[in-house]
């Protein structure tokens, strides 16, 4: 056993050696028409995005079940459980499937799976058929995860604008916030006029037109010449990556903790506006506008933020936007609480590229996607049961006392993560780099994430 261990971790070894002996300036080697190609990737990116999650069913869907199933909010949230627990067992796989046959094809696959899984939801009509129609879309959904940020950065990579990533992704954030802002203004008024269930049924069609987009992009290189790496090697060499960058592993609880705190709110914002008599209908959508404008906002500034901030200080204010949006809500039993739980969805689109940007640096492009699904599957293993307990918290006292749980949970859980990344990311630096992009005309701070070549600080460690 140990022999067969000393041998894999020398294959590794041996691959990431060669990867940085064959890896050359792709920008210098580009074609024309390769060149042309790539750009077109980033404005296929933002389409992609902002088809994604542009579902009429978003602003409707736990109305749907709460009033047309006979579910309560508890048995929702239960549901959901299976349903992250389903996407942290299918997140690698799937992960590793992108690194393996491309991230094209990932995203094809995720956005069609997705389109027959809004179907079967909108069909079933028992809770068993519910749950089987959400375990179908956790594994959709995983195809993509991780899957768009890492075409999107090797496709800058090939330009040679990999330093733009948190800037094109937190537009990308910001398209996916307006593709939601577009499904929350219609899903209600549609809803009202032909039905909840009619409503689903046509979210089905936008995911596929976001598989047509998936189609035209073109497939960048995310191996180096001479890398031909199996299924289960990439798997492996995923691992051993994490295993070698401690900030990488540091970093991944702390993020998942914050896209928990954030994604709960999905669930809780239809039932909070419910218990003040708002129906399903144009006031029931347009207050539930400000939770996605608020999304748009935080994609747009997390580049900026970050370059003010720094690393260090960007993930603090985070943690203290979330618990602030919380702890507001739960003081404040009136719809204005909207204001504070507005908060919640700008914290989660900085979350986002800002998490996915520091992975990015410090992973090279052959294990990209699939280390991008490892911190997936530890958001999903957060979520697992902080949702459930949030809502059963609703179902037994009240949604008030279920926001106060949220900024306990997630600012304890925060300020423990939190404080073992922030030991490992000053304790492995990247190398500084003296000539940094400076278009926005920004301050950089000194433990900003772009401080290094992108390249450096990737070898395995021999232990």
């Amino acid at each position: 056993m140990a022999a067969a261990a000393a041998e894999r971790h020398a294959q590794v070894a041996r691959s990431r050696t060669l990867s940085r002996m064959s890896m050359e300036p792709a920008v210098a080697s580009l074609t024309a028409s390769q060149r042309h190609a790539y750009e077109r990737n980033l404005r296929v990116y933002y389409v992609f995005k902002l088809l994604s999650e542009m579902w009429l069913l978003l602003p409707i869907w736990v109305a749907y079940l709460l009033l047309e199933r006979g579910l309560s909010v508890g048995e929702v949230t239960l549901i959901e459980a299976p349903f992250w627990l389903a996407v942290a067992v299918s997140e690698v796989p799937t992960g590793a499937v992108a690194d393996r046959w491309g991230r094209r094809t990932s995203l094809i696959l995720g956005a069609l799976t997705t389109a027959v899984a809004i179907l079967a939801f909108g069909l079933a009509s028992t809770l068993p058929l519910i749950l089987l129609s959400y375990l179908v879309w956790a594994v959709a959904m995983t195809f993509t995860s991780g899957a768009d940020s890492a075409l999107l950065y090797d496709s800058l990579k090939q330009l040679g604008r990999e330093r733009e990533f948190e800037r094109i992704a937190g537009r990308g954030a910001a398209m996916l916030a307006v593709g939601l802002v577009i499904a929350t203004l219609a899903g209600g008024p549609v809803a009202k006029a032909i039905g909840l269930q009619e409503t689903i049924f046509l979210s089905a069609g936008t995911m596929l037109l976001a598989a047509t987009a998936a189609w035209m992009f073109t497939e960048p290189p995310h191996r180096s010449a001479g890398e031909s790496v199996s299924y289960r090697a990439g798997l492996r060499l995923a691992a051993a990556t994490v295993r070698g960058a401690p900030p990488v592993r540091a970093i991944i609880p702390l993020g998942a903790v914050l896209m928990a705190g954030t994604v709960v709110l999905v669930v809780l914002s239809q039932p909070f506006l419910l218990s003040h008599g708002y129906s399903v209908g144009w006031e029931f959508s347009l207050l539930q506008v400000p939770l996605a404008m608020t999304g748009i906002l935080g994609g747009l500034l997390a580049f900026r933020l970050l370059r003010r901030a720094g690393m260090a200080g960007t993930m603090s204010t985070l943690v203290l936007i979330v618990v602030v949006a919380y702890v507001g809500a739960a003081l404040w039993n009136n719809v204005g609480a909207i204001a504070f739980l507005a908060l919640i969805p700008l914290a989660r689109s900085i979350t986002e590229p800002t998490v996915a940007g520091y992975i990015n640096h410090r992973v090279p492009s052959g294990q990209r996607a699939t280390v991008l699904s490892l911190h997936s599957v530890a958001f999903s293993l957060a979520l697992a049961p902080i949702m459930p307990i949030l809502g059963f918290s609703a179902d037994e006292l009240d949604l008030t006392m279920a926001f106060a749980a949220a900024a306990g949970l997630i600012g304890g859980l925060s300020l423990l993560t939190g404080a073992l990344w922030l030991r490992a990311h000053r304790s492995h630096p990247l190398p500084e780099e003296p000539a940094l992009i400076a278009r926005e005309g920004l301050p950089l701070a000194p433990e900003h994430a772009f401080a290094a070549p992108l390249e450096s600080g990737l070898e395995v460690r021999e232990e």
